[in-house]
This record gives C-alpha cells, structure tokens and sequence, in this order.
C-alpha cells in the first residue's frame, strides 16, 4: 500500500495506476490511499494511521502480512508518522 499526502502527487500517481504503472525502484504496489496531508497543518493528519486498522476488515487481505509506505513531506510531522 502506497499512502501519499499530497493531493497533486497523489491525482499524478494514480494516473500511472490507472494505467498499470504501480511499480518503482523494484517495489510494486497493489493501492494508492490518499493520506489527507495538509490537514497536518490542523492538526488531523494523523487520522490515515487510524484508518489503517481498517485494511484487517477487508477480505482479500485478511490474513495477509501488508507493508504500508508513505511518501509526504520531510517534515517533523510527515517523518512521524
């Protein structure tokens, strides 16, 4: 799973999805999840983490180990999380 913060990276990448494009640097990736960054300035942006609890509910990945990245800024916030 590839969760990205920005809006605009996130639209760019998921066109190169759309057209079979979901591999970088020998790392392919099976979901695009838009991370709602700029809420970060908020103070929300920490509420992707509480989403991923959720991907345990979905069948086709239950029971399957599942590696989360996250691509965002390289701010104190974004490295956090």
């Amino acid at each position: 799973m590839l969760i990205v913060e920005n809006k605009d990276t996130f639209f760019s990448l998921k066109a190169l999805f759309q057209e079979g494009i979901n591999r970088w640097n020998g790392k392919s990736f099976s979901m695009l999840i838009y991370g709602e960054g700029r809420k970060i300035l908020y103070g929300e942006g920490r509420k992707i983490l509480k989403s991923i609890s959720f991907f345990e509910e979905i069948e086709e990945y239950k029971g399957l180990s599942t590696s989360f990245y996250y691509f965002g800024d390289l701010d104190a916030e974004g490295i956090s999380i």
